[in-house]
């Protein structure tokens, strides 16, 4: 029994090691999600046409995070921070 009890000890310190690695390397993690953007419209046909002068790129962070979207007027740059 004395055993099990310090396997358990040690694979419980393992595992809390474990986790602590991935939050220090989620909280460095400059884009957590990147993504990209792309307008489509349905016709009538239910078929999808994608509008090529509607696209753009999103990242989110932890922290904060960048979108560049063009929806037809040029790209617009927005970087936000999450307070």
């Amino acid at each position: 029994m004395n055993i099990l009890k310090r396997g358990m000890v040690f694979l419980t310190f393992f595992g809390c090691c474990f986790a602590i690695a991935l939050m220090a390397a989620a909280m460095s993690t400059k884009y957590w999600m990147e993504a990209k953007a792309v307008q489509k419209r349905i016709n009538s046909d239910t078929t999808f046409e994608i509008r090529p002068n509607s696209t753009g790129h999103i990242h989110f962070g932890l922290f904060k995070g960048k979108k560049s979207l063009n929806v037809g007027f040029g790209m617009r740059v927005h970087q936000f921070d999450g307070e």
